[in-house]
């Protein structure tokens, strides 16, 4: 599979938990939260072939923006820098710098989501995508 075709995976799993989340009503809030976590956080119990997945800031760069894009991922600076969509946040491999809106780099690391971090990215949404991306 191509890394757009990998995203395209991913972005599928997840909308469909999503979607099986709000239309079983026999699901409880519980389990419909567990399942769609499962999907965004790629663990096992994940159906798709893509579970593993992650990518690069260079592969997403070989990605045409129409078709990155077309699954999510937002255009900030008039194209200077592509901002990711929060679902395909955690596909992003460790070690990747990241841009944010502001001009702030860092690197994302396991501890990028703890609050203090050096390297701290704040996952709040905008327009469908966090305010960090590449250029």
């Amino acid at each position: 599979m191509t890394v757009l075709e990998n995203l395209e995976s991913v972005l599928r799993e997840i909308a469909s938990r999503a979607s099986q989340g709000a239309a079983y009503a026999a699901w409880t809030d519980a389990f419909a939260r567990k399942e769609v976590q499962e999907a965004w956080e790629d663990r096992e119990a994940t159906m798709r072939k893509a579970r593993g997945f992650r990518v690069t800031v260079e592969q997403l760069r070989q990605i045409p923006k129409a078709d990155l894009y077309r699954i999510g991922f937002g255009n900030w600076d008039d194209g200077a820098q592509t901002l990711i969509p929060l679902w395909a946040y955690h596909y992003i491999a460790n070690g990747e710098e990241l841009t944010s809106i502001g001009g702030d780099k860092v690197t994302k690391t396991d501890h990028s989501q703890e609050r203090g971090h050096a390297d701290y990215i704040d996952l709040d949404v905008r327009f469908g995508c966090v305010a960090w991306g590449f250029q």
